[in-house]
């Protein structure tokens, strides 16, 4: 398989014109009833990619915020119930683990809210961008979307913590930018087919497509050739019986 042309270190042309239209052409299916929706059209890869980015996000930041809860929690009750009586060692255990757990809880959601609602709207605004230059996965288009995304969320902090919420959102989408570019590029390298760029992925869906659709000719042509064929053993069954 030859090496995919529109593929470069920045990530690939999209194949379109790009523009509003474009943008428009990914949420063509929002308000839709799922009989007005074509149940074989796949969701877009960019949502898909969208929803799989601030899910994990999220799940990062639950288990992160989790732990630290955990531990503030613990220290807290312990701090707190320093003179409390319980009845017996079981009692006191488990009030222990009841904060803990209260504290895990509690943490885990908040730093899991947080970090999903950053992600998404830096991975989302990342699309958008992509999506209206007609670009996939370009370093240019993460870095804008972290620096938005750092600004939007730093306006209430002041100048000092706008300016550092700015630094720190095109630093990470940097990081991100960079290490989902290289690897994309090392797997293209590897596998051509698998990490190829939307026009030929466009392609093979059409190819599978077309497949498809001469395969249920075929079977239209099948079942009508046995449809024609007993006709005919009918029409003669009928003329034998005939005097």
């Amino acid at each position: 398989m030859a090496s995919d042309p529109s593929f470069s270190a920045l990530g690939c042309d999209d194949g379109s014109e790009g523009g509003w239209a474009n943008v428009r052409e990914l949420f063509k299916d929002f308000g839709k009833s799922s009989s007005e929706m074509d149940a074989t059209r796949e969701a877009p890869p960019q949502l898909a990619e969208w929803a799989q980015m601030t899910g994990s996000a999220g799940l990062i930041g639950f288990f992160a915020g989790g732990n630290r809860g955990m531990i503030q929690a613990r220290e807290a009750h312990i701090a707190n119930n320093a003179n409390t009586l319980y009845h017996g060692q079981f009692h006191a255990q488990r009030e222990l683990n009841y904060s803990t757990f209260m504290g895990y809880s509690s943490s885990g959601m908040r730093m899991a809210g947080r970090l999903a609602l950053v992600t998404g709207v830096m991975v989302g605004t990342s699309i958008l961008i992509d999506r209206y230059f007609a670009r996939t996965h370009d370093i240019r288009s993460a870095v804008a979307a972290g620096t938005l995304t750092g600004a939007v969320f730093s306006l209430t902090r002041g100048p000092a913590g706008f300016a550092r919420g700015v630094a720190l959102g095109a630093g990470l989408s940097s990081v991100w930018g960079v290490a989902r570019a290289g690897a994309l590029w090392a797997g293209h390298a590897i596998d051509p087919e698998t990490y190829a760029s939307p026009q030929y992925n466009q392609a093979r869906l059409d190819q599978r497509d077309a497949r498809d659709l001469r395969t249920k000719e075929a079977g239209v042509h099948v079942t009508a050739a046995i449809i024609d064929d007993l006709d005919q053993q009918i029409h003669a069954m009928r003329r034998d019986k005939s005097p």
